[in-house]
Formats: structure tokens, C-alpha cells, sequence
């Protein structure tokens, strides 16, 4: 198993700080994949204990890990050693991304049996391939709209899929969230007759000041 990349704190792929990990390889070969480099078996570094042990330090910090690829499940066993590795070690809540859907997991589970060993140890899949045709910007952690964000435990449980809930489009308070956010800018700038770019650049001061504060904090 090769590591594309390592990202120690990440707030793209999965709800909150968390560390994610791409891994190398893959065979689904997705019209326009973002991640194309990542496919080739013998891209990155080669997996080994020591960055096995700096991604667990990192975990430790977050709490959360997010495991992409490349095709996550097409790391044979060692990728299961690794999932188990970091659930014993840290607890973390693990999320993980595939090209396979939840259905094809199950149904070669004696074909291909470290794939569904490898859900034990994760909490939310978000799976099926990514389809150009069905892309969709709309989606929280998904590029198209055939994905799934699935609660892992309970799809096992039931033997059939249950979705996490709120992933699927931005909802309603979501929006309302966002205009009343515009509303007190608005407000903010007529109020205080500032400048639209004086708001911004003492927001950017903020979001900068803020940012800093929670990697010290996570250290």
C-alpha cells in the first residue's frame, strides 16, 4: 500500500478538523476523477510503521480520520491492519470514501473478504463511483449525485442501506443560516457606514486569528 497524500488537518472531506489520508491505486478509472494521479498502484510513498505512527499521532490530535484515494479498497488486508491499527489506538470516527457501492461490498464478501472486514472499523462510507454526467455542487462530500453517505453500523445491522442524515443537499436552515448571515452584514456595514472592503478585511483578520487558534489548540 502507497500514501498519495497526508493532509494532518482537513475540513473538506467529512464534518470537523480531521486528518485525512489518500491512499494510491485504483481500477474504476472515473471520467474526469479530481484525484487521476492517484489511480497508478506505485504513485506516493510506500506505507510503512513509521508514517503508520505519525498518522496515528496526528489522529490522536483530531479525533477523526478520513481515508480516500485512490481506491481505499483496493489495499488488500493492509488496509484493514490499518483502519484496526487507528480504531484501537485512538477511537477516532472514521470515514472513507470508495468507488464500490455498499451493495457490491456485500455481495463479494466471500470473493473479496477484506473489503467487508474493512467496514467494521469504519462509521460512514460514501460510496458508488464518481459520474461526470451527475455531478453536482450542491452535495456535501460528494461529487455526484448517485454517492451515498451511509451510516455504516446500521447498513451492516440491517443488511441494507441507511443513510447519515443531512448530507444530501444544503437544506433549508442551511439557507435560512446563510441569509441571515448576509442580513447582519448588510446591517453591520450600513450601521457602522464602513466600507465593504474594510468589513472584509477585518473578517479575514478574524477567520486568520481564529484559524491559528484552533491549530494551537489542537497541538
Amino acid at each position: 500500500m502507497k500514501i498519495a497524500q497526508i493532509r494532518k488537518y482537513d475540513v473538506a472531506n467529512g464534518p470537523g478538523i480531521r486528518t485525512t489520508i489518500f491512499v494510491s491505486g485504483c481500477t474504476h478509472n472515473c471520467k474526469n476523477c479530481f484525484n487521476k494521479e492517484y489511480q497508478a498502484f506505485n504513485f506516493g510513498r510506500e506505507f510503512t510503521n513509521e508514517i503508520q505512527d505519525e498518522i496515528i499521532e496526528m489522529v490522536k490530535k483530531t479525533k477523526r480520520l478520513s481515508v480516500l484515494g485512490g481506491e481505499p479498497l483496493q489495499q488488500g488486508w493492509k488496509m484493514v491492519e490499518f483502519l484496526k491499527t487507528i480504531k484501537d489506538e485512538t477511537g477516532a470516527n472514521i470515514w472513507m470514501w470508495t468507488g464500490y457501492t455498499f451493495e457490491e461490498i456485500i455481495s463479494k464478501k466471500q470473493e473479496l473478504p477484506y473489503q467487508i472486514s474493512a467496514l467494521q472499523y469504519v462509521d460512514v462510507l460514501v460510496d458508488g463511483r464518481f459520474i461526470d454526467s451527475k455531478k453536482d455542487l450542491k452535495l456535501k462530500f460528494r461529487g455526484s449525485s448517485n454517492q451515498r453517505v451511509i451510516d455504516v453500523k446500521k447498513a451492516l445491522e440491517n443488511r441494507n442501506v441507511v443513510l447519515v442524515e443531512g448530507y444530501w443537499l444544503i437544506n433549508k436552515w442551511g439557507l435560512l443560516f446563510a441569509l441571515c448571515y448576509i442580513f447582519v452584514i448588510v446591517a453591520i456595514i450600513i450601521i457602522t457606514k464602513m466600507t465593504f472592503l474594510e468589513f472584509l478585511t477585518i473578517l479575514l483578520i478574524a477567520v486568520i486569528v481564529n484559524t491559528i487558534t484552533i491549530l494551537i489548540d489542537k497541538k
